[in-house]
């Protein structure tokens, strides 16, 4: 049993099994054989090149090219970071070009101005050939990185970073708002109860509660230059700005006073 030793010599950067070769072969027909194997390894190489030059797959490799670049600029403007695309599924409008353009493809149509979400249709052009245009529908879905509460929060209760979680979710679901920096969010109070893994939006959180009911607050008032403070007992909540009854601790008389700070309020606030 003989080798071609040719055949290995010459595939560089290709893996490949001896071929056995009959010893009553001459040099001419192992030569021919070598010949063709190689041939046979060369077009399995550049299969996949000529499957990548076809023009439908010319024509979605230009859309997605474009989808790209309008999506990081949404992103640059929206200060987002993450932001990604899907094309979920498309179609190409008419039948496909004869053969592909020998230039890049240039692209227009789309939402250029917005995120490029939904249904998107986009217009080809061939520079060098006249008449190379098609249309392409695209179906486009945007997937960002957005704020999830990762313990349940009660109402009232103030956020930090520990009770924050950032994933990943699909824009077109997020149409009663969403946060995606946690910085947006840390400080505020939640408004009602929120569940562990619950997506947080604009509905369920807004300023901290500055003053909760049966806590003990400072109370301050000031006329003509002096000023004066005692405690008092705050009978509900209140956020900073809101008034709010509160029991004088010292008097037992109640009170409305306008929350200033965390666990102060004014008796003087008209």
């Amino acid at each position: 049993m003989l080798i071609n030793k040719d055949f290995l010599k010459e595939s560089v950067g290709t893996k490949a099994a001896p071929l056995p070769f009959s010893a009553a072969r001459d040099r001419a027909g192992g030569r021919r054989a070598s010949a063709l194997f190689r041939l046979l390894a060369l077009g399995l190489l550049l299969a996949p090149q000529a499957r990548a030059g076809t023009p439908l797959t010319q024509i979605e490799a230009a859309v997605d090219q474009a989808l790209a670049e309008r999506v990081a600029a949404h992103a640059q403007r929206q200060s987002w970071q993450g932001l990604r695309f899907v094309r979920e599924s498309g179609s190409l409008i008419g039948s496909a070009p004869a053969q592909a353009c020998a230039e890049p493809l240039q692209v227009g149509g789309g939402q250029t101005g917005d995120a490029p979400l939904g249904r998107q249709r986009f217009s080809l052009h061939c520079p060098t050939q006249p008449g190379w245009t098609r249309d392409y529908l695209a179906q486009v879905e945007l997937y960002l990185p957005v704020l999830f509460a990762s313990q349940a929060l009660e109402r009232g209760q103030t956020l930090d970073a520990a009770q924050l979680k950032r994933q990943e979710a699909a824009l077109s679901k997020l149409g009663r708002g969403f946060y995606h920096r946690a910085e947006e969010v840390i400080g505020l109070g939640a408004k009602r109860r929120i569940r562990a893994d619950q997506l947080l939006t604009p509905a369920l959180l807004g300023e901290a509660l500055l003053v909760k009911r049966g806590q003990q607050v400072k109370i301050q008032a000031s006329q003509d230059g002096i000023s004066a403070s005692t405690l008092g007992e705050a009978l509900d909540n209140g956020q900073r700005g809101d008034v709010i009854r509160v029991r004088n601790l010292s008097s037992e008389k109640v009170i409305k006073a306008k929350v200033m700070d965390e666990g102060v309020v004014s008796s003087r606030y008209q």
